[in-house]
């Protein structure tokens, strides 16, 4: 991987659209990670500590509601690795080629298959990191509605050890 991450002032990295996106004429990072953070929940409440992980490895961050569909739609089906907390953008998985690996980042509470399901379909490789929540359920129900709303704490030794275990897969020979 080439790509890398780079600071903006709001968000600390670089999610501004490239040129040439829109009309498919640029070039697409491969490893892509796709932030919540301006989500109302189901953010990744230590996006720092990701972004410490993927960046070394070259992941992009991607804010998906700043781009077009058409932008979204080149960048999936250009990707060959996405993680990304579970939500409304992993329906982007419908552009993606087979094989393209997509890791979903789901809070302890809140698993759904819905996005296993397309990945399956569609050939895709779907795996799932299942985040660490609030363990105290009166304090979890003072801070989230429902599981639904719940945001994510992955542990970056779990993530690290997902991106290396896909690597490897990819390339089983350097791994």
């Amino acid at each position: 991987p080439t790509s890398n991450l780079e600071s903006t002032p709001e968000s600390g990295l670089n999610s501004a659209p490239q040129a040439g996106w829109e009309s498919g004429s640029a070039s697409y990072p491969p490893y892509l990670y796709i932030s919540r953070a301006n989500a109302d929940y189901r953010r990744v409440l230590n996006e720092d500590q990701v972004i410490k992980v993927l960046k070394p490895l070259g992941f992009v961050l991607i804010s998906l509601e700043t781009l077009s569909v058409k932008q979204q739609a080149n960048l999936f089906a250009n990707a060959t690795v996405i993680v990304a907390p579970h939500g409304a953008g992993l329906t982007n998985t419908v552009f993606c080629a087979p094989g393209t690996h997509i890791v979903e980042l789901t809070s302890p509470r809140y698993i759904r298959t819905d996005y296993w399901i397309v990945s399956h379909h569609l050939k895709l490789h779907h795996y799932c990191i299942r985040g660490e929540g609030v363990d105290c359920p009166t304090l979890r129900q003072l801070m989230y509605q429902n599981p639904l709303t719940e945001d994510i704490w992955i542990p970056s030794a779990t993530l690290k050890a997902m991106i290396t275990l896909v690597t490897r897969i990819i390339n089983p020979l350097q791994g």
